[in-house]
């Protein structure tokens, strides 16, 4: 774990959320805004954290919904993105002098 892999979230984890599947992350700053017990479970950097996670799951499986593991992470979408901040840029830099 260093500096610049705290603060990216990985793509993997957005593909994960977004298909509805609970998600095992190493608990980097970016993963503990997006990760919470609705979607996942979050987890120190070495295998025996690894493993907890996985019996966790399987003990928690029935507590894990696809639809409210997409809906945890809405604004995170690209709907979501463009809207409350594409649009608005455009808006305000590129499309003022139009």
């Amino acid at each position: 774990m260093n500096e610049i892999y705290d603060c990216q979230p990985p793509t993997k984890t957005f593909e994960y959320v977004f298909a509805g599947m609970p998600v095992i992350a190493t608990a980097t700053s970016e993963n503990r805004r997006v990760i919470n017990r609705t979607n996942g479970i979050l987890i120190k950097d070495d295998p025996k954290s690894f493993y907890e996670a996985l019996r966790e799951l399987y003990f928690r499986r029935e507590e894990f919904y696809s639809e409210k593991i997409r809906h945890s992470c809405l604004g995170y979408s690209w709907e979501s993105i463009v809207k409350k901040n594409l649009i608005p840029y455009l808006a305000k830099n590129c499309l003022a002098g139009v």
